[in-house]
């Protein structure tokens, strides 16, 4: 993360913290991509994958739909796999913040 320290003219506001969120993905999966059995992520819990040059989350919601997610909390980057499912949701072991399966 990096500060800037300047204010606009006339601007009494502090300063703006940017935030470096890198360069984009060269390439994006398309299509199906097996990432594994779905029996073995409906077990109540997240799961970790590596896939696609990410960690990802995987969980099932309280009907047996599969989701996957980013595996880290846009809130302050806590890992989403250390968390837990909460109902329809994964809940960042943080802060508690959650995350439904369309993000």
């Amino acid at each position: 993360m990096t500060q800037t320290n300047h204010k606009a003219p006339g601007n009494a506001e502090p300063a703006v913290r940017v935030i470096d969120v890198g360069a984009p993905p060269a390439r994006y999966a398309r299509g199906w991509h097996c990432l594994g059995l779905a029996e073995s992520f409906r077990d109540g819990k997240p799961h970790a994958i590596e896939a696609f040059g990410a960690k990802l989350v995987v969980f099932a919601d309280s009907h047996g739909e599969l989701h996957v997610l980013d595996g880290h909390c846009r809130h302050m980057g806590g890992d989403l796999t250390q968390g837990s499912v909460k109902g329809d949701e994964v809940a960042c072991p943080f802060h508690d913040w959650r995350w439904g399966g369309d993000g």
